[in-house]
């Protein structure tokens, strides 16, 4: 019996260890923004950290709870000599796009955002549980002869 030696520049990967990440992203879009999610007793939160953009900068879409939260913002900046001729002039453009499904209980009327120092806040009210009650069977009604 041989002893198979450790290859550590060689070593086979299991086919379990793809990176599905990397070779199939969730998003094209290298500046993907996060989302932060919370769940409180009346209602759900969706947080999204946007500096520089302004809430004339998002869209916010609702269509069969998927909640499309996007933005773009489109900046050029002039430098200009003291004799007024620019000297640099540069764009730059950001833009988003990302997608939710929303739980079942969310009451689709009552969404509020909010937008504060960069930071968007999505509202998602929950809507009211209600408990279960009691049906009584009784015998059907007979209508009175003629």
């Amino acid at each position: 019996m041989s002893r198979a030696l450790w290859q550590p520049w060689f070593t086979e990967r299991s086919p379990f260890d793809f990176d599905f990440d990397t070779h199939f992203p969730t998003s094209s879009n290298r500046n993907a923004t996060n989302l932060d999610f919370e769940e409180h007793e009346i209602k759900y939160m969706v947080y999204a950290d946007l500096p520089g953009l302004g809430e004339q900068d998002i869209k916010l879409e609702l269509n069969n709870r998927v909640l499309t939260i996007s933005g773009e913002k489109n900046v050029e900046t002039q430098d200009k000599d003291s004799a007024g001729n620019i000297r640099v002039s540069s764009r730059r453009s950001r833009s988003f796009k990302r997608t939710v499904q929303l739980p079942e209980d969310v009451d689709e009327n009552s969404i509020q955002a909010t937008m504060d120092k960069g930071v968007l806040e999505v509202s998602l009210p929950k809507q009211p549980t209600t408990e279960p009650r009691k049906i009584e069977v009784s015998k059907p009604k007979t209508l009175p002869s003629a």
